[in-house]
């Protein structure tokens, strides 16, 4: 299969999409320090994608400049 080439535009275009998710800090994602010495490098990875595919939906609300300070919706 061959892949069709990505040119520079489309490549500038997903750059400006992505550009407001640098730097995104979710703090509640957290793993304890003692807790890691039980875990392998990638449990860990499962942990953290597997929160993180929770959090997509709703990263777009603090990736936006003017919504920058609130927080990610908590189900209590």
């Amino acid at each position: 299969m061959i892949m069709p080439d990505i040119s520079p535009q489309e490549i500038q275009s997903l750059r400006n999409i992505f550009k407001s998710l640098i730097g995104i800090k979710i703090d509640w994602l957290s793993i304890p320090d003692q807790a890691l010495k039980g875990f392998e490098p990638s449990q860990v990875a499962v942990i953290v994608n597997t929160l993180l595919d929770g959090v997509l939906p709703q990263i777009q609300l603090i990736s936006n400049y003017q919504n920058q300070g609130k927080k990610l919706k908590t189900l209590d």
